[in-house]
Order: structure tokens, then C-alpha cells, then sequence
């Protein structure tokens, strides 16, 4: 179907925010509607759940968002998509108690009321919950530790899911949802996210080309957020994010927290089968389509430049021609090191379509702010801004 007047579902005054490729994962991966969510939150529908949501197979079709709803989106900094990082509570269920669904209300609360403002309004949120989202084990017939009851339409449907859960985190524009609190008193699964292995898989894919206003940290969510509006959601809750991890040194982290036990997974091959995998495809993918890099105003030192920096020499390596014509850095603190850093790899061809460069106001010395200039006119850059 045409697009609605003014959707920004693809694209708007230069912007391509990426809608399209979001639209075959519809097909496998469920979107949770944030207008029924938090109706359940509320007690308004399903009340005698008593706020602890459904699985998968539970969902009344009410709940489910459809591509012609998202499509009708006029907002000027993203899908109206998000994706939840949190750890699940307990093996059976991932909020047993509700608790953590009335954590985030405030912010679902101002994305359902986020309809018209001048940034553009979004009628209706679509939310990833892999709990809602894919077939869950044990909730087609009753959950049994030690039995598989899904059918072999759901495990294929839970598989594909799966297998492309990473398109989700690593898109520019869908917005992650860090559930960065601790686990809710008693919970069967007490460990931070900092070290489960699938939020730390989460969190560096969200790193890779993630825009600024789409990757939010919910612990930042201030007391009076229940009636803030969604922008001043975003600007309260915008997580400094890492810079992108090469593949290799996403690889090295994973296997050597795994060995020694300070990651948590509760299932090890998901680290080597799934994560580690599906970050190297998101991570080539990503860098070698992304017109735009932006990593302005992180509060970036000399080791995250480093690490940019590595991160953007890893691609190439693997044979990736990073497809960035704009890298904006600047107003971060990356020093004259971590400035330095970057030319190096500008320098080895590590961005050959490179046009425009920002870089500014990051404490460099004049020499080095005049070196790069330099070195980035020389590989073909024809806009500088150091």
C-alpha cells in the first residue's frame, strides 16, 4: 500500500529511518501494541492476570500491533518501534510478579500519549518482548522443565525469531529499552544484567550504529516521568552508549567470560551458536550499509575513540567497505589520542566513501586537529570539521 501523507516510516527530509527492513521480521516476531500494554498494566484488560503478562501463546489479537498501524508514523527521530534488554526473573516466566512491567510504565505511559507534537507523533508503539513476541516453551499445553510442547509450526516461527533478533537491537532506529535496575526482590534469577551474557549481547549491538535519541537507560527515569512527555522521556533517559566492538573483540569477550563463569547464561551454546554469530553479521551488515555514523556528545575519552577506531579497522579486515559518507564526533573528550586514533584508521583506507567528518571540540592539540584535517582531505573527504 502508498505510504500515509507525511509517514516518516521510511524516510523524511533526508533521513532514511529504515522501516522496510523491519518488515519481513513481522512475518516471525510479534510486536506487542504500548497502547494495550499498558491498558493491561492498568487492570483494563485481562484483569485477572493481575498485570503479570501473557506468553505468546496467550495474546488476544488485540494486543498485536499490524505494519499498517506502524506505518502510519509522522515521528522525526525513529520507528515506532522498541525492543526490550532486561534479565529474565525466573526461568518460567520473566516478571512473575509484574514488577518490572510497573517499572516501565512511565515510559510506555508517555508512549501511548505521544500522538502529536512537533517532532511528528506516533498513533501506535509496536514493543519486541521476546516473552510476548516469539512461542514460549511450557504454554501450549503446561510448562514442564524437562518437556517441549511447542508445535513444530512454533519452534520454526521461535527459531526464525531468533535467528534475526539481532536486526532489532543493531537498528539505528528502533529504540532500546534498557531495563538497567535490579532484579525485583526475591527473584529466581538475582544477577544484574551487567553480566548476562544475552543483555551484554544486547547492549553492544544496540552500540554499533544505534541513533542518539533511540538507545535509553530506564534507570534514569525521573520520579515524575508518569507525566512527562515522551521527548522529555528520551532526553532524561539517553544512555551514553559504548562505542562499536570489533567482531573479534565481541568474540574474545564473549568466550572468555563464558570460561570463566562471569557471564551467565543459562544455556552456553547460546553464546557460541547465537550470539556470537549474529553479532559478526550485524556488525559487517551494519558498517558496511550505514550512510551516517553518529557518536556526538557521548562524553567519549581516548579509549573509546581507541576502541571506534579498532572497531572500524576490524571491518575492514573482514573485507567490509564501511559505507559511512558522515562520521559526526565531536564535543566528546577523545583527546589528542583518541583523535589520532581515528585518523590512523581514516588514513588505511578504513573509510573509503567517507565525505564529511565533525570532530571537533575533543580537546585535541593543534597539531593534531591539523594533521587529520590533512589526513581525512587526503582520502577523498571533502567536508572537515576539526
Amino acid at each position: 500500500e502508498p505510504l500515509p501523507e507525511d509517514s516518516t516510516w521510511v524516510e523524511k527530509y533526508g533521513v532514511s529511518y529504515g522501516g522496510p527492513e523491519l518488515e519481513p521480521l513481522l512475518a516471525h516476531t510479534t510486536l506487542i501494541n504500548v497502547d494495550w500494554l499498558v491498558d493491561f498494566a492498568d487492570g483494563k484488560v485481562m484483569p485477572e492476570r493481575e498485570g503479570v503478562v501473557p506468553a505468546w501463546q496467550q495474546l488476544p489479537s488485540e494486543a498485536i500491533v499490524s505494519l499498517t498501524q506502524l506505518r502510519q508514523t509522522t515521528y522525526g527521530s525513529g520507528l515506532p518501534v522498541a525492543v526490550l534488554s532486561y534479565g529474565w526473573a525466573a526461568k518460567h516466566h520473566p516478571d512473575p510478579t509484574g514488577e518490572q512491567l510497573r517499572r516501565m510504565l512511565p515510559a510506555l505511559r508517555s508512549m501511548k500519549n505521544f500522538k502529536r507534537s512537533p517532532f511528528g507523533g506516533v498513533p501506535t508503539w509496536g514493543l519486541v518482548w521476546d516473552f510476548m513476541s516469539l512461542p514460549q516453551r511450557g504454554y501450549t499445553t503446561k510448562y514442564d522443565a524437562d518437556h517441549e510442547d511447542r508445535t513444530d509450526y512454533q519452534l520454526k516461527r521461535f527459531g526464525k525469531g531468533l535467528k534475526h533478533i539481532n536486526v532489532w537491537y543493531g537498528h539505528a532506529y528502533v529504540t532500546t529499552l534498557v531495563c538497567d535496575w535490579p532484579m525485583p526482590a526475591g527473584a529466581q534469577n538475582p544477577h544484574p544484567i551487567d553480566v548476562r551474557g544475552w543483555c551484554v549481547f544486547e547492549r553492544h549491538l544496540s552500540s554499533i550504529v544505534k541513533n542518539g535519541n533511540c538507545y535509553l537507560q530506564l534507570s534514569l527515569l525521573p520520579a515524575d516521568a508518569e507525566s512527562m512527555d515522551w521527548i522529555d522521556v528520551v532526553q532524561a533517559c539517553k544512555g551514553a552508549r559504548r562505542p562499536p566492538l570489533a567482531a573479534d573483540a565481541f568474540e574474545r569477550l564473549m568466550r572468555d567470560n563464558l570460561e570463566s563463569g562471569a557471564f551467565k547464561f543459562t544455556n552456553g551454546k547460546d553464546a557460541t551458536n547465537v550470539c556470537i554469530p549474529q553479532y559478526a553479521e550485524a556488525f559487517t551488515r551494519l558498517l558496511g550499509t550505514s550512510k551516517q555514523l553518529s557518536y556526538e556528545r557521548l562524553g567519549w575519552g581516548a579509549a573509546e575513540g581507541e576502541q571506534l577506531a579498532a572497531a572500524l579497522a576490524c571491518a575492514q579486515r573482514m573485507g567490509t567497505a564501511v559505507a559511512a559518507e558522515k562520521l559526526y564526533i565531536y564535543e566528546n573528550k577523545l583527546g589528542t589520542a583518541g583523535v589520532r586514533a581515528i585518523g590512523k584508521v581514516i588514513e588505511a583506507g578504513a573509510l573509503p566513501r567517507l565525505k564529511r567528518l565533525n570532530i571537533k571540540d575533543n580537546g585535541a592539540d593543534d597539531e593534531t586537529r591539523e594533521w587529520i584535517e590533512t589526513v581525512a582531505r587526503g582520502a577523498g573527504c571533502s567536508d572537515v570539521d576539526a
